[in-house]
């Protein structure tokens, strides 16, 4: 693993969010944590700057030493046990000394000062925030959207309760055990004249056991007990305050799909810039090369399309560093019936892929110029629906309205999947609307 990348996974500081630590370089790991005490244990006893130094020069020393040693072993595997050890040591300093609390230390420093401007009681304002966080951690470990509204604005409310759904639907369940709020601290305040538009939030460092059980295959898909630094966000409502938001530290502005965003308010969805792994698929061809802790979904919209609740996000497989990384639009609908696998795949090249998909067969239609431009393949318990859905009147609907768009259907999800640069912002409306079409052929 290259340096710079290993230095990136740990300065990163949370795992509420996407991108997580899933390449991490064990051996790394050895060196990383001995160095973060070390660090933080020289920056209490001197001021930061003379802290700083020390940390540099004593991770130019403990390099030197690991090379010297490293190069006795003179083969290419003594040089991959440097960079990695080394790795963690530079990783472990940097974090300590400009971790996600180094980073926020101005911001924090206004807040304080809005704070006291403002008169209210921090202390009671942390109370709130403990309460309403270990409430939230509750009803969605259960599923249970029906007391949102007792804590969380409308807007939110909606916001979440469509996230459970969507949840429920894809049959997981995200269980959230023992969670511990390990530190906490005013991140904003603001006090308006007019006290319906107070807001106050908050940085959150927890940890809990993270679990997303599947409930089709009886299993559990990831585990996580990383400890997480989130934002949350609260309104004045009524006379008290209501969660109003949830921000991650994972969040990376440069991932930010504006036209995307914007397309998600102006149609009254939920837009989610980090959502992390919870709906991240575990089948169908363009999700097989993906996995929790390493794939990425961001710019995660939610919402109600013809009383059909839809999903559009950008996807990367693996994450941004990585040179095999190519990023693609989604969009998704649940059916209400399994099926095994049909896939309706652009051409590329010379004809696409030389062979059908493990378990899939190809299948060919009456209409030559859509056989020259799509590969049609499916399962043979899907046999059937494929030419359900691939009617006459679906077919030409498709060819004459996506000339880049992939279709494919798994479990009981429907997936529409693009190269991300080619979609142009006017576009979402059709392609939702491809989404509806294929739900409307298939949910019988």
């Amino acid at each position: 693993m290259p340096i710079l990348s290993f230095l990136e996974l740990f300065a990163r500081s949370g795992g509420g969010g996407s991108g997580g630590g899933g390449g991490a370089d064990l051996l790394g790991v050895l060196t990383f944590l001995p160095s973060q005490w070390c660090a933080n244990f020289v920056k209490k006893l001197l001021p930061r700057p003379q802290a700083l130094a020390v940390t540099i020069v004593g991770g130019v020393l403990v390099s030197i030493a690991l090379l010297v040693g490293m190069t006795a072993i003179g083969n290419g595997f003594g040089f991959y046990l440097f960079l990695s050890l080394a790795a963690g040591v530079w990783a472990g300093w940097y974090a300590a000394m400009f971790g996600f609390w180094e980073k926020m230390r101005s911001r924090l420093k206004k807040a304080d000062t809005e704070l006291a401007a403002s008169g209210w009681n921090e202390a009671e304002l942390h109370g709130i925030a403990t309460n309403t966080f270990m409430r939230y951690q509750a009803d969605w470990s259960r599923r249970d959207a029906s007391r949102f509204q007792e804590y969380m604005t409308p807007f939110y409310a909606g916001h979440a309760s469509l996230m459970v759904r969507a949840l429920a639907e894809i049959r997981r369940v995200n269980v959230i055990e023992n969670p511990q709020i390990t530190k906490i601290d005013t991140s904003a305040v603001n006090d308006q004249t007019d006290d319906t538009q107070d807001t106050f939030s908050v940085f959150i460092e927890a940890k809990a056991n993270d679990r997303l059980f599947d409930e089709i295959s009886q299993s559990y898909l990831f585990t996580d007990a990383r400890s997480f630094i989130e934002e949350w966000v609260f309104q004045r409502q009524n006379g008290s305050w209501a969660l109003g938001s949830i921000r991650q530290s994972t969040e990376n502005a440069s991932d930010e799909e504006v036209a995307l965003r914007d397309f998600a308010r102006k149609n009254n969805f939920y837009y989610s810039l980090d959502m992390g792994w919870l709906f991240l698929p575990t089948r169908g061809e363009l999700f097989k090369n993906g996995g929790f802790g390493k794939s990425d979904i961001n710019n995660h919209v939610i919402g109600l399309w013809n009383n059909l609740l839809i999903q559009l996000y950008t996807y990367a497989s693996y994450p941004a560093h990585s040179n095999d990384n190519k990023l693609y639009l989604v969009g998704q609908v649940n059916v209400p019936r399994t099926y095994g696998g049909i896939l309706i795949e652009r051409k590329k090249g010379f004809g696409g892929r030389l062979f059908p998909p493990k378990g899939y067969q190809k299948y060919e239609f009456e209409w030559p110029d859509f056989n020259q431009r799509y590969n049609v393949y499916a399962t043979d318990a899907d046999r059937l629906a494929t030419f359900e859905l691939l009617n006459p009147g679906f077919m030409a609907f498709l060819y004459d309205n996506y000339a880049n768009v992939n279709i494919e259907v798994v479990d009981t999800v429907i997936y529409f999947y693009l190269e991300n640069q080619l979609v142009l912002p006017d576009t979402y409306t059709t392609h939702l609307t491809l989404l509806a079409k294929a739900f409307k052929e298939l949910q019988l």
